[in-house]
């Protein structure tokens, strides 16, 4: 792979293979968090992907990526840590023959959707304007009327910082939006936001490093970012009654170690023993042994510091799932598990580390992660350190790791506690 600073604060990395079909093309904008443009920063994922200057109507811009080969274009407005990004996706198929140009092609329809969005006297029109915001709109309600989002976003509020400043904009900020507002947020974003560009192609590399230079001719910024800038939690419980089916429960357990710490295969094995896996403590006795929930399942939530539970439960059995949880947590903070749960957690995580290696958008993920991250260890380097974790070192991981959070919307027949 090739890295480069094309000017300051703009980064270019190309990563040549023959190894995939797939030909990508990635434009990643990240800034600081800033909670006056969150809301801005979501709606512009549907407006920059909805037409163009030169594709002004939406079918002309998916007749352009069908031309492609059925070429795919995604934009996403997706926070890390305590910054906010938006991230700019074009993927398609070389057939040799008949598409030999595709990373040139990607990229100048990248370049079309970043340069020349559909902006005119410094506005969006507003036909497209108010088709895009009822888009975002009935997004972001689908996804807050999901019981579980809701539980998850409540815990998010209460534990505070960073996790707090990514939630999602309300139906209420996106519809207090205009037009000119997120015309004025793109313009802000394009000039003062960190740009990654990346490349995955079979093209020589250095043919793809001038390519992208030319496609992209953005101005030198100065900005500074962190993706290790832990943010300690409050304490807290939280809960609300609904109409549902299912009591929903959320803990959040902070440690503090983030990616690059020595700590942090032994954290992910750990975490994997306990929740993470399907053949994990949790599945095995709050689930299958004591029947105390519908689904449980634990995750890291990588640049918080955060490990997170997730279960939905029937009302009477909450305390007792709850009680049953933290038990688990001690078997894994004394180093109770077997040797079989550890040599489990390894052959999966291993294996599924080695089938990032099979997938375009994954290693696109990891070159962006190491490209941010100096200390960030690669696919490669983390499947061999993960296979060197031994029993005592998740017992360390797991020293800090305490109960910060607890979030619950119980059926409404069950009322608060």
């Amino acid at each position: 792979m090739s890295s480069e600073e094309i000017v300051r604060g703009v980064h270019l990395h190309v990563r040549e293979t023959a190894k995939f079909k797939t030909q990508a093309v990635g434009v990643t904008f990240l800034w600081p968090m800033r909670s006056s443009l969150r809301a801005e920063s979501f709606l512009l994922s549907y407006l920059l992907a909805d037409t163009t200057e030169h594709f002004p109507r939406k079918q002309d811009l998916l007749a352009r990526l069908d031309h492609l080969y059925g070429a795919s274009l995604s934009i996403t407005s997706i926070p890390v840590g305590s910054n906010d990004r938006l991230r700019f996706t074009l993927a398609g198929v070389h057939v040799p023959g008949l598409n030999d140009d595709l990373t040139k092609q990607l990229a100048a329809l990248a370049a079309e959707c970043i340069f020349c969005p559909r902006i005119e006297n410094g506005t969006f029109p507003e036909t497209m304007f108010r088709e895009c915001q009822e888009q975002a709109i009935l997004s972001v309600r689908m996804i807050k009327d999901d019981p579980q989002n809701c539980c998850a976003e409540a815990a998010a509020l209460s534990y505070g910082g960073n996790m707090a400043g990514r939630i999602l904009p309300s139906p209420e900020e996106l519809e207090a939006l205009t037009p000119e507002r997120c015309a004025e947020a793109w313009n802000w974003i394009r000039a003062n936001a960190r740009i990654d560009i990346q490349a995955l192609t079979d093209c020589p590399e250095q043919e793809v490093l001038a390519l992208c230079r030319a496609s992209f001719p953005f101005p030198p910024r100065r900005i500074n970012l962190s993706l290790t800038d832990f943010q300690p939690g409050r304490e807290g419980r939280v809960e609300t009654a609904r109409n549902i089916s299912q009591s929903h429960i959320i803990l959040l357990f902070e440690s503090g170690i983030l990616p690059g710490s020595r700590l942090y295969p032994a954290y992910s094995l750990g975490n994997g023993i306990f929740g993470g896996l399907p053949s994990s403590l949790l599945f095995q006795y709050v689930r299958e042994k004591q029947r105390l929930c519908y689904s449980i399942e634990s995750g890291l939530l990588r640049y918080d510091g955060v490990l997170r539970v997730m279960t939905a439960v029937d009302g009477p059995h909450i305390e007792k799932a709850i009680e049953s949880i933290l038990a688990q947590l001690e078997v894994i903070r004394s180093g109770s598990f077997s040797e079989e749960d550890l040599a489990i957690a390894k052959t999966m995580y291993i294996n599924a580390h080695r089938s990032m290696l099979d997938d375009p958008a994954e290693l696109l993920s990891e070159q962006y992660r190491t490209a941010l991250m100096d200390n960030s260890p690669d696919i490669q380097t983390m499947m061999e350190r993960l296979a060197q974790v031994e029993r005592e070192d998740i017992v360390k991981a797991f020293e800090p790791v305490t109960l910060k959070t607890v979030s619950i919307i119980r059926q409404e027949e069950y009322g608060n506690a």
